[in-house]
This record gives structure tokens, sequence and C-alpha cells, in this order.
């Protein structure tokens, strides 16, 4: 897990020598023009919520389609607790049918049929 005693650690290892502040270690640096939609899960006491949030209106503001979803309470990575833990799955279901929506908009505006996975 993330705390604020092992962010360093974890940073160190990522990084080796390298930049914190760059787009390949972080997307709160990247050029988010021209992104597809984006769909953002982040927990409620995740060390990483406020750069999701960074990232939500960095999207936002220049003109793209992101979906921030906060779920109370969870662990970093709860998704891999699957198909253990309530909002793991939740958080999979809504994945999939966010990406299922996003591919039939994509391809209604070429003029596709796109089936969708159940």
């Amino acid at each position: 897990m993330f705390h604020p005693e092992n962010m360093r650690d974890f940073a160190a290892a990522a990084l080796g020598s390298g930049p914190a502040d760059t787009p390949i270690v972080s997307p709160v640096y990247a050029d988010l023009h021209d992104l597809p939609p984006v769909l953002l899960h982040v927990g409620s006491t995740e060390l990483l919520l406020d750069d999701a949030r960074r990232v939500h209106e960095q999207i936002l503001r220049v003109g793209g389609e992101c979906s921030l979803r906060v779920y109370d309470d969870v662990p970093h990575c709860w998704q891999m607790l699957f198909p253990f833990m309530p909002e793991a799955v939740a958080s999979l279901r809504e994945a999939a049918n966010f990406i299922d929506a996003s591919l039939a908009n994509a391809a209604s505006h070429v003029g596709v049929d796109v089936p969708v996975a159940r």
C-alpha cells in the first residue's frame, strides 16, 4: 500500500535517478490533448486521489471527455480483489460498460457496428 512514509521509497524504485516531473512517470505532467474518452477510478483514501482529480480537471480543461469515480475507502489497486470485493466488481463492470459505450460511440461516427461484449 502507498503510505506517506513509504512514498519516497516507491518513487525511488520507479524513477531510479530520473526526474519525477515527467509525463512518462505521471500523467499529471503530460499533454492531455486529443485523448479518447477517459475513465478514472480512485479510492477516497488513496494518496493519488489529488493527482487523479488534477488529471481529470486537465482533460476537461483541454476539451476532452473524462469521467472520475471516487470509491469510498478502498485500497490502492482494489480491482485486483475481484470477485471478493463488491467495489472491485462494480469498478470492473463500470470500466467494461465505459469501454463498450466508447467503442460504440466511435464506431457510430464511422458507420461501423461494434458488437457489445457481455
